[in-house]
């Protein structure tokens, strides 16, 4: 039972993907670009949508943290390298394209 919770196509995944995409395939007034986000932009919005799927996502689906993860491993965010000239961390930031493969890498727009 363990391992269909954790397949891509259990319904909880398609429910989360689809919503997900919905929410960053376009630009807004907050976020101006839909491809580059910085990952505590993505964990909230990936936390709001499994706050309002609550009803079919239930309590038992991976946080936001893992759903990245899940993202990086289909090849749907790579990370961008940054380097920080001042002794505070780097934000993370993703290169957002859930169209690709884990084999290529998001063309820019």
């Amino acid at each position: 039972m363990a391992s269909e919770s954790n397949s891509l196509g259990d319904a909880r995944w398609t429910l989360m993907f689809r919503e997900l995409k919905k929410e960053v395939s376009k630009p807004t007034a907050e976020h101006l670009t839909a491809r580059v986000w910085r990952q505590s932009d993505l964990k909230s919005i990936i936390t709001n949508i499994h706050k309002r799927e609550f009803e079919e996502l239930k309590s038992t689906f991976p946080p936001a943290k893992d759903v990245i993860v899940r993202m990086l491993d289909i090849g749907w965010v790579q990370p961008i390298p940054l380097e920080s000239n001042t002794d505070k961390k780097a934000p993370t930031l993703f290169l957002l394209d859930m169209e690709a493969t884990k084999e290529d890498f998001p063309e820019p727009w």
